[in-house]
């Protein structure tokens, strides 16, 4: 077949076998084409790095790492790998089955889905990151332009997670890094904390919210605002009309939270409060067609590119350079994210004023996941007392107050109103915090812990500050 004018890639082989012969789309890294494998005349997706980009190691990285996290996942519901090489021009390709039918993006637009459809694509969706997760595999750019509706004539439709470009591997869990599309990144990630397992479950909790309602918790919100939106605003309570049992309402909330520890823990326990809160069986998947009256399908991946999309921490700082000082202003960023305390001062500073905050309700906390308070002093607070929830970054620190060991955070503690106490949060290989609390209401104590013989970094500072 001769190359055309349009594409002059249509037409040629990849790797002797693969015979391209459609461009399916392109986004601002690769272009998705149709091709056949020769001799077993099988169709398949090629996809395979834009020319501008061939030469591009970070985009050459981000193909490797989608195939290397999708070699090492067999569920049925996350897209199959078939082949991955380099072209003889350069630059890096991935062959990869080809699916028919519609995006989730494709079927949002089209409204609410109804709540039983909705939590049998939320419960494939969780078999897929429940392997990877198992396997020490994050997504991070969950979105409904990556989930597919794949449709075989005369089989149910399978829900397929696609393009893992951004994944994190185990061995990467550890390091802060931000990637993905703001509109569905969790909290931590906006943040450039490590992102765990919890980041896509906020994903897919968000998902789950816009399916059932027809629309994102934060509608309309772009930028700083909707950055602002995940990291302090609660979501919009899902509509009392809608038919939902409490424990889904729950699950949602959970999903939500902005503390990862709140969440579930992942993809596989996701599922099963989600199975659970419908009453589905526990011991297998549910592969009902969810939608068996969809005939009218568009070939191939939705390919709408990743990157213009995503948020580097580049972006985040730039953002909180000194010209833009006036807005990061610790009144105006107190007033906007109803943060606490800011605990930067030194142990000699007068005794601390704590800020109105309303702790979130018991319901919400997984008590199974969060740490227990360890043995209080014997003699009990005086009244009237107040709630102060102790949150860290990394959690896990010890904390004392009045020199008794409490527990680790992220910690809520009832101490009495209007009585200095003394507290100290301790994490090995951090700089200790110790200050003199006074607390007057309800607050949050929130404290960004420095690694030991580091120096602050001064943007730094200021990107912990805007999103406390």
């Amino acid at each position: 077949m001769a190359k055309t004018q349009a594409d002059p890639f249509i037409g040629t082989t990849v790797a002797g076998r693969f015979l391209i012969e459609e461009r399916l789309g392109e986004g601002g890294m690769s272009v998705v084409y149709r091709a056949r494998q020769e001799h077993v005349e099988r169709p398949v997706a090629v996809k395979v790095l834009r020319p501008d980009r061939a030469q591009d190691e970070a985009a050459s990285a981000q193909f490797l790492r989608e195939a290397r996290a999708v070699s090492q996942l067999t569920s049925p519901h996350t897209v199959t790998l078939i082949d991955v090489g380099t072209l003889e021009a350069g630059g890096w390709f991935l062959v990869m089955e080809l699916l028919e039918g519609r995006t989730l993006r494709s079927l949002l637009d089209d409204g609410p889905i109804a709540t039983d459809r909705a939590v049998r694509i939320a419960d494939q969706i969780a078999l897929a990151l429940g392997e990877a997760h198992q396997r020490g595999i994050v997504h991070r750019d969950l979105k409904p332009l990556n989930v597919f509706l794949a449709h075989t004539p005369g089989h149910a439709q399978t829900v397929k997670v696609l393009d893992f470009g951004l994944a994190t591997l185990s061995k990467d869990l550890s390091e802060a890094s931000v990637g993905g599309t703001p509109r569905y990144m969790a909290p931590e990630a906006i943040a450039g904390n490590a992102v765990g397992a919890r980041a896509d479950v906020y994903a897919l909790g968000l998902l789950l919210y816009e399916m059932l309602t027809g629309r994102h918790p934060f509608e309309g919100l772009r930028g700083d605002g909707l950055l602002d939106a995940h990291l302090s605003t609660p979501p919009p309570p899902l509509p009392a009309t809608a038919a939902l049992s409490p424990p889904l309402r729950q699950l949602i909330e959970q999903c939500l939270a902005k503390h990862p520890r709140l969440r579930p823990r992942d993809g596989a326990e996701f599922r099963e409060r989600l199975r659970r809160a419908q009453g589905l069986p526990d011991d297998m998947p549910d592969e009902s067609d969810v939608d068996r009256s969809l005939r009218e399908t568009s070939p191939g991946h939705d390919t709408r590119a990743t990157l213009p999309s995503t948020l580097s921490l580049a972006h985040l700082r730039a953002r909180l350079q000194p010209e833009r000082r006036g807005r990061m202003r610790w009144g105006a960023a107190a007033a906007a994210i109803a943060a606490g305390l800011w605990l930067w001062q030194r142990t000699s500073d007068p005794p601390l004023v704590a800020q109105p905050f309303v702790p979130p309700p018991p319901s919400l906390l997984d008590t199974s996941e969060l740490p227990s308070e360890a043995s209080s002093p014997s003699a009990a607070p005086r009244e009237p007392a107040v709630d102060v929830l102790f949150h860290t970054i990394p959690d896990g620190a010890i904390l004392r107050i009045d020199g008794h060991e409490r527990g680790r955070t992220p910690q809520s503690i009832s101490l009495p109103k209007g009585r200095v106490a003394k507290v100290e949060l301790m994490l090995p290989g951090h700089v200790s915090r110790t200050l003199d609390l006074l607390p007057t209401e309800n607050t949050r104590i929130r404290h960004v812990f420095v690694v030991a013989g580091t120096k602050p970094d001064p943007v730094n500072a200021k990107v912990d500050r805007y999103l406390d």
